[in-house]
């Protein structure tokens, strides 16, 4: 995991999942919380029958796409039918950032809800968005037009996936020391802890296999098989912003020490998970997030002014990608990058949205 950022003010409160806490054993929970025997489990058919497709299956050309959105510091930017969706700053409202969107190609966004969004996903012409209350980040549904709204849950849920009828939510504990994973239908009915172990990163294709960071074991990543009842470390020591290929590649920074010391200068690997055997792509890269599309990752190189860069996943090909300096926070949505351009001190200096290979550049806040 990485250190703890707490970036709840602002435009830039992109609350995931691999949010910190600190390196201890989790406290023990109700056991009413703690039960993993409703865990789901897919099932292999017999010889005889057809096989069957579970219906919360990701694909795997889409897993590194959907991985990615748990791993790093987003912005609250999602692309959907020619529509952003996003935080957007309003001098005229209490809230800072209130949830709009506009048409890609034009200028203009329209407030559709006053609460400021930490991150946004969309499902079945549903947006779903965690909306900043009290210091905690509170799931909620609602049409791409902002009624209807519904909360789904009162978990502090510090981050989503949607894996096909399934929500699953990292939330933290009411302490903020530990973070764990959760399920739950559409509508947010059926709520159950997935399994009772503190995680980060956590990414499931199919609501039986759990990738995740495991904070006790060094802060290494993990796979875990429920059905089968085995958990296994995957990676080196200090891993952050795991992306899976779907395959047997799992791509991710690896810092010489934890992030708890603020140290961020890692190396970007690709593993083979079958073998252990490790390359180094590249090393100078920040440990705030990692990003994936069309066989390109994208980091931030802080031996250049941490600048927006991309690389093959052979590790050819390294492109800069806007000349932007200060690039922390990034994301990948459809066919387009966002990313925010930051002085020394940390603050904005624009939000801006290009195609995936760094051309048709536009400041969008």
């Amino acid at each position: 995991m990485t250190y703890k950022k707490r970036l709840l003010a602002g435009l830039f409160s992109a609350l995931i999942f691999c949010s910190g806490c600190s390196n201890q054993k989790p406290a023990e929970q109700d056991t009413a919380d703690a039960n993993t025997d409703n865990a789901f489990v897919e099932q292999t058919p017999a010889k005889s029958e057809e096989p069957k497709t579970n219906p919360n299956t990701i694909p795997a050309d889409q897993i590194p796409l959907e991985m990615q959105k748990n791993n790093n510091n987003r912005l609250p930017f999602e692309i959907h039918n020619g529509w952003i969706y996003g935080a957007i700053h309003s001098n005229g409202s209490s809230v800072t950032f209130p949830l709009a969107k506009r048409r890609l190609e034009e200028t203009e966004w329209t407030y559709i809800n006053v609460q400021e969004p930490c991150y946004i996903r969309v499902k079945d012409e549903y947006l779903y968005v965690g909306f900043v209350e009290n210091d905690k980040c509170a799931l909620y549904k609602m049409n791409l037009s902002g009624d209807n709204v519904k909360k789904i849950t009162n978990l502090d849920a510090r981050g989503l996936q949607i894996c096909g009828d399934t929500l699953y939510i990292a939330a933290d504990d009411a302490d903020y020391k530990y973070q764990y994973l959760y399920s739950c239908d559409l509508e947010g009915e059926n709520l159950k802890k997935v399994f009772d172990k503190p995680v980060y990163y956590p990414f499931t294709p199919d609501g039986n296999i759990i990738y995740y960071q495991d904070d006790a074991d060094g802060e290494t990543i993990h796979k875990c098989d429920l059905a089968a009842g085995t958990d296994e470390r995957i990676s080196s020591e200090y891993a952050y912003a795991p992306i899976f290929d779907g395959k047997d590649t799992l791509y991710y920074i690896h810092n010489s020490q934890s992030t708890r010391n603020g140290v961020d200068d890692g190396d970007l690997v690709a593993r083979t998970i079958s073998t252990g055997e490790e390359k180094v792509l590249y090393s100078g890269v920040s440990t705030n997030g990692l990003q994936y599309a069309q066989g390109t990752l994208y980091f931030s190189n802080l031996n250049d002014g941490d600048r927006l860069y991309s690389i093959s996943t052979t590790g050819e090909n390294i492109s800069l990608i806007a000349d932007d300096t200060g690039v922390h926070i990034f994301n990948v949505s459809g066919d387009r990058l966002f990313f925010t351009s930051q002085d020394e001190n940390g603050g904005v200096l624009g939000v801006y949205c290009t195609n995936l290979d760094g051309s048709n550049k536009i400041l969008i806040e």
